[in-house]
């Protein structure tokens, strides 16, 4: 990377994959942490000791219920999670301990609040499909995922800075 923080092509190192994987690995372990304190509370808020399981039985509505909002509040908390760090930081905890970050193509700045959004929620919800934006980075020679390319992003080593 040039001195002025600039994205040239030429002088960028992309993200090796098996960064990225670990990365995210390391990510996912955090975020399994922070579901914790997350289902304890939803299991509260539907008072499940009261509720009796029969074998042949269809589940109760509260079970329902709780497998709806966890799901939804789970998924909330990722999308938080990955927006937060990409647009304050450039990078998730994982992704600065395995010295990556994320940039804006072709400016090389900060990915910023909309645009995190935007990678995280509609990139990775389309390139999570059928695995599409992985096969997309081992074909690509900048490694670039479809969520890289939708949201003009590029992750690269920060090694070298």
């Amino acid at each position: 990377m040039s001195e002025n923080s600039l994205y040239v092509k030429d002088e960028v190192v992309p993200g090796k994959v098996w960064r990225r994987l670990v990365a995210s690995l390391i990510d996912h372990a955090i975020l399994a942490v922070l579901m914790i304190p997350t289902s304890n509370l939803l299991g509260s808020f539907f008072n499940l000791r009261d509720v009796t399981l029969q074998q042949g039985a269809e589940l109760p509505r509260e079970i329902y219920l709780l497998i709806v909002s966890m799901t939804i509040s789970f998924t909330a908390l990722l999308y938080c999670y990955f927006t937060f760090f990409h647009a304050l930081k450039g990078a998730t905890p994982g992704k600065m301990a395995m010295s990556l970050r994320v940039v804006v193509v072709p400016e090389g700045g900060n990915v910023g609040p909309l645009r995190s959004f935007v990678r995280e929620v509609i990139g990775k919800s389309i390139s999570g499909c059928f695995l599409i934006g992985l096969i997309v980075m081992l074909i690509r020679k900048d490694r670039r995922s479809l969520h890289d390319l939708i949201a003009r992003t590029h992750v690269i080593s920060s090694a070298n800075r």
